[in-house]
C-alpha cells in the first residue's frame, strides 16, 4: 500500500466523497462532501495519484474540483453544490466552453450510472449465467486506471465464491488482488467504442475455461456474461423444437 492510499485509508476518505481540494499556505485543504476538511502536507497534485480521477479537474493554480459536484458553470464560474464558487483560469477564449459542454454530458451520463444500472439489471438477477457490469475510471488524462463492479447476480456469486455485498462498488484489483493492462486495454475499447469482444476466461480454482461476452450498455460501462458448461450439475434435456423444413414435413 502507498503512503497515499494509507492516508486516505487512515482518514477513511473515499475519492468519490471528494467536493474539491484547495492548496495554501503549504497544505492541500482537503473538502469532503459531508462537510469535513482533511489538511495534509502532501502535494495536491500527488493526493490523487493512483485514484480514479476522471471527475477531478484542476480549474485555477490551487484549486480541484469534482465536476460530480458542479451544480453549473456560468462562463468561468464554477458553483458547486454546498454554494462555494470558484473562478477558473482563463488560457483560451474556447477552453471554458469545452469543459462546460463535457461538464453536461459527464452529468447526463450519472444519470446511467450506478443506481439506474442496478435497477435494470436487477430483471438478471436470477439468470442462471454469471453476469456483471463494470465501470471504467480514468485518470485525469484518460488514461484507464481501474474497474468498478456497478452490479453482479447471483449465478457470478457462485462462480467467483464472493458474496454480492463484497463486489458492489468496490475496485475489481483490490477484490482479485491482480492488475491486467491487457484486460483494462480490452475492457476500455468495449466500454468507449460500444465494441463487443469474447474473452477466454480460467474458472476460479479449476481447469475448466469459459467464453466471456462483453459489450456496452452505456458509454464507459462494460457487461460481461459467462457461458459455463453445466454438465454434471444439471441435466440436459432435448425440449426445443427444430425449425421446420421442407425435408420434415
Amino acid at each position: 500500500m502507498t503512503n497515499i492510499a494509507k492516508f486516505f485509508h487512515r482518514h477513511g476518505i473515499d475519492v468519490h466523497n471528494i467536493l474539491y481540494i484547495r492548496h495554501s499556505n503549504g497544505h492541500s485543504h482537503i473538502n469532503m462532501l459531508n462537510g469535513t476538511v482533511i489538511d495534509t502536507y502532501i502535494a495536491t497534485k500527488n493526493l490523487l495519484t493512483g485514484q480514479p480521477t476522471e471527475s477531478f479537474l484542476n480549474i485555477n493554480k490551487g484549486i480541484v474540483i469534482n465536476l460530480q459536484y458542479v451544480s453549473t458553470i456560468d462562463k468561468n464560474v464554477y458553483h458547486m453544490i454546498n454554494g462555494e464558487k470558484f473562478n477558473g483560469r482563463l488560457r483560451t477564449p474556447g477552453e471554458h466552453t469545452q469543459i462546460r459542454n463535457s461538464f453536461y454530458q459527464h452529468k447526463a451520463s450519472l444519470d446511467l450510472s450506478p443506481t439506474k444500472l442496478i435497477t435494470y439489471c436487477s430483471v438478471l438477477d436470477k439468470l442462471p449465467f454469471p453476469f456483471f457490469v463494470v465501470e471504467i475510471k480514468k485518470n485525469l488524462h484518460g488514461v484507464p486506471v481501474d474497474l468498478i463492479f456497478r452490479y453482479c447476480n447471483a449465478a457470478f456469486e457462485q462462480m467467483e465464491g464472493l458474496p454480492i455485498s463484497s463486489t458492489s462498488g468496490k475496485s475489481f484489483y483490490d477484490i482479485f488482488r491482480r492488475t491486467d493492462q491487457k484486460q483494462l486495454t480490452v475492457f476500455s475499447d468495449v466500454a468507449n467504442n460500444g465494441t463487443i469482444q469474447v474473452l477466454e476466461v480460467t474458472i476460479k480454482n479449476s481447469d475448466n475455461t469459459a467464453m466471456l461476452y462483453c459489450y456496452s450498455p452505456a458509454k464507459g460501462f462494460v457487461a460481461g456474461m459467462f457461458t459455463v458448461s453445466d454438465k454434471g450439475r444439471l441435466p440436459i434435456l432435448t425440449i426445443w423444437p427444430h425449425p421446420v423444413t421442407e425435408s420434415t414435413r
